[in-house]
Order: C-alpha cells, then sequence, then structure tokens
C-alpha cells in the first residue's frame, strides 16, 4: 500500500486497500480514501453528529 505522507493524497485507499482513481487524485489531490469508502465515512459522521 503507497501512502504519501505531508497531508498529501495516497495511491491506494486507506479504508480498503484499492488503489484510487487518477481521475480522483486529479480531482482531490488530498484524497486518502477511494469515492466509495469516503461515501460511506461521510455517511458515518452524519450518523455520529446526529446522535
Amino acid at each position: 500500500m503507497a501512502h504519501q505522507l505531508g497531508g498529501e493524497g495516497a495511491d491506494d485507499c486507506i479504508a480498503c486497500g484499492e488503489p484510487i482513481p487518477a481521475k480522483r487524485r486529479q480531482a482531490m489531490p488530498s484524497a486518502q480514501r477511494c469515492a466509495g469508502c469516503q461515501e460511506k465515512a461521510e455517511r458515518r459522521g452524519r450518523q455520529y453528529a446526529r446522535g
């Protein structure tokens, strides 16, 4: 799993380990998760915020 440090994006998703597509890395250079895992993380965050 290739991760870049210093607030930069990752080559592979930190959640599932799959490669982050180049288009996502271009659109979101600081992306740490693939789009699917990011969506899941945001949904979990909203659930916790509601209580």
